[in-house]
């Protein structure tokens, strides 16, 4: 009987519930248990963590920024296995949704639609103690019949502001793991790059979701690349348009940074 709710779950999901994304975890028991189980589309792999300590998070980094309005997730049902309870819900752009959930395995959270580069969920408590946390299937996609959404959104302070930009660029070669998204998603490990032998340099956008008084911005390159603004205040910057003028023989690659401005800074307005 398990098996086959099993089944029609996985039909209900769909095969491959989270493509184009890379998945990570605060901690994982590795082999068959490691993060991307849980996004897998097949119920009978999950992620698990390590062994039983909070909190715990599941994190997903899209290639490409895109629009979402519903995450549902499963965890296993299985005795060794805690159940979320408290647990926040933190968006690429800047926001957080801390929510308790009810003693069960599925739960399913629909919102206003939002442009994110990355998510990620933080599990603080759990309904009991057990050997291990874990999700069987973590779904995120944009439904246009999802009923009205109940989730409450507050910002979140922790998220930096170039980190909850939406950063685009106008080069057709880039993409996958390499793509723009990578550029502010906090992981001096990953990193924004064009294809070998790309003909022209591209423009790099960075669109912050609210207007913010910044002082600097810089993109740090990998090689002989870099591009770094000078430093400056505008009180309504929503967005930033940087060209790069210079690449190594690899392409280029590059992070971003921004910096809000300080209390005694001279602001200047700009449209």
């Amino acid at each position: 009987m398990r098996h086959l709710v099993a089944c029609l779950l996985a039909a209900l999901l769909g095969a491959g519930a989270v493509a184009d994304a890379t998945v990570t975890a605060r901690s994982s028991s590795g082999g068959a248990y490691a993060p991307p189980a849980a996004t897998d589309g097949d119920p009978d792999t999950w992620w698990a963590s390590g062994r039983y300590q909070l909190p715990q998070w599941l994190r997903v980094d899209f290639y490409e920024v895109r629009e979402v309005n519903r995450v549902r997730i499963s965890q296993p049902d299985l005795p060794l296995y805690a159940r979320w309870r408290d647990v926040a819900l933190v968006l690429g752009n800047g926001l957080k949704a801390c929510m308790e959930l009810p003693d069960r395995l599925e739960h399913d959270m629909v919102f206003p639609p939002q442009r994110v580069a990355w998510l990620e969920l933080r599990i603080n408590r759990t309904h009991s103690v057990r050997p291990y946390v874990g999700c069987a299937e973590l779904v995120v996609e944009l439904d246009e019949t999802a009923p009205e959404g109940g989730v409450e959104f507050v910002r979140d302070p922790d998220v930096g502001i170039a980190q909850s930009a939406v950063v685009t660029t106008d080069s057709e070669r880039t993409g996958g793991k390499y793509g723009p998204a990578r550029i502010n998603d906090g992981d001096l490990g990953t990193n924004f790059a064009t294809l070998e032998g790309e003909d022209f340099l591209p423009t790099i956008r960075l669109e912050l979701p609210r207007p913010a008084a910044l002082y600097s911005a810089s993109l740090y390159g990998i090689g002989h690349t870099s591009a770094t603004f000078p430093s400056f205040v505008i009180e309504c910057l929503q967005r930033i348009d940087c060209s790069l003028h210079r690449s190594n023989d690899y392409g280029t690659r590059t992070k971003a940074q921004a910096q809000r401005a300080g209390p005694r800074a001279v602001r200047a307005r700009t449209e």
